[in-house]
């Protein structure tokens, strides 16, 4: 199984992180961080590396469109208290927003991009719109999947595995087995 120990050296280098931040929340208040915490040693191992990390996850059922209920924001925040270090929560997922919160990172740096689910392409069953949505987090080179297997596959978080140059799985994907295909592997 790849893991991010394969990653390489790290240092200076943009990873994208696909994890299970799918929080229950009463109001904007997070009811159970358990997915929160679970997502913090592999984030941290990437930091430590000197990787500048952005995080992607879903919350809820937005049906393809922004809705406020279901904003990323409190687990950004929540993600911010737990590493000790501040969130960059981007507006969008591949719009202005995002692309200029990844330009402005920093290694050492975490920025989180708003709800995959605002994209209708991330539940998409076309290859294509999964394939296309893939292609477009900023220019980023390597990918690690956080996200637990047994709640079914991600649809885009797969699509940008096996798009991704380097991908590799996180220790929270590792635990639930290799039950997703390995994504290619190739250096850029």
């Amino acid at each position: 199984m790849k893991t991010i120990a394969g990653l390489g050296d790290l240092t200076g280098k943009k990873v994208l992180v696909r994890s299970d931040l799918n929080v229950p929340l009463d109001g904007t208040t997070i009811t159970d961080d358990g997915r929160v915490r679970a997502s913090v040693p592999t984030i941290q191992a990437l930091l430590d590396a000197g990787a500048a990390v952005i995080v992607t996850a879903h919350l809820g059922r937005p049906g393809g469109e922004p809705k406020p209920e279901y904003s990323l924001a409190p687990a950004a925040a929540r993600l911010a208290e737990v590493l000790g270090r501040p969130v960059t929560l981007a507006e969008d997922l591949v719009g202005d927003s995002a692309k200029a919160t990844v330009a402005a990172l920093e290694p050492g740096q975490v920025a989180m991009l708003e709800n995959v689910r605002y994209d209708k392409r991330e539940t998409s069953k076309v290859d294509e719109e999964r394939q296309e949505l893939a292609k477009e987090p900023c220019g980023v080179r390597r990918c690690v999947c956080l996200r637990r297997l047994r709640c079914g596959p991600p649809q885009a978080g797969v699509g940008v595995r096996r798009g991704a140059p380097v991908a590799r799985r996180g220790r929270h994907a590792r635990r639930e087995g290799g039950r997703l295909p390995l994504a290619r592997h190739h250096r850029p």
